[in-house]
């Protein structure tokens, strides 16, 4: 699968995928098929199963108004996936996986796509004999920016060569720099990162 790497900054987990990289009209559309239940429309992107299809269509054939509806939702849910592959497969989306029994975290590689089924419900996939899971999904442009705890790092950087090394005022600044979605931890990690020293913390720091 690659060389491992860290979690992709801005990425989501794959159910959430559909509410952010599906065309929006025709997302909500295959929702509302479900009666607005999203869990079951998630659940009914999963691959149809060949001989399952094969029935359905000679049902539809003979009339059936029921076969004929899950005959159009399931094109709906092919048409989505397949839209979805195919900015994963050029590029423009990036995702990352764990393929048990490892635990480490690796980017999918554009090229395997077409042969990949997913499960958005389950937020996994299967390729061959591989089992990929806990998928993530981001933009290419996400995927490659540096993450929170970096920029926080850097802007740090730059307040302690102002001089600055108290962590209190260091943590209201880096959010109002940054945005609320810099975390505690973030914050923590880049703070040790950029002040941590071999004895005790900063003098001035509070």
């Amino acid at each position: 699968m690659g060389v491992a790497t860290a979690p992709m900054p801005n990425d989501i987990p794959l159910r959430e995928a559909p509410d952010h990289f599906f065309d929006p009209v025709r997302w909500r559309e295959f929702v509302a098929a479900f009666g607005g239940d999203r869990e079951e429309a998630l659940t009914a992107l999963r691959p149809e199963p060949g001989l399952l299809a094969y029935y359905r269509e000679e049902a539809a054939n003979r009339g059936d108004p029921r076969a004929a509806q899950v005959g159009k939702q399931a094109a709906l849910a092919q048409a989505l996936v397949s839209d979805f592959v195919r900015s994963l497969q050029s590029g423009a989306l990036a995702a990352t996986a764990l393929t048990p029994p490892s635990l480490a975290r690796t980017p999918v590689p554009p090229e395997l796509w077409p042969d990949i089924r997913l499960d958005f419900a389950a937020e996994s996939a299967t390729w061959g004999a591989t089992s990929l899971t806990h998928i993530r999904i981001a933009r290419a442009e996400d995927a490659h920016a540096p993450s929170l705890v970096t920029r926080c790092a850097a802007f740090l950087r730059g307040r302690q060569a102002a001089g600055e090394a108290r962590k209190k005022i260091l943590s209201h600044e880096a959010r109002a720099e940054l945005g609320d979605a810099l975390t505690t931890r973030d914050f923590d990690t880049a703070y040790k990162e950029v002040f941590a020293k071999k004895r005790g913390r900063p003098r001035r720091s509070e």
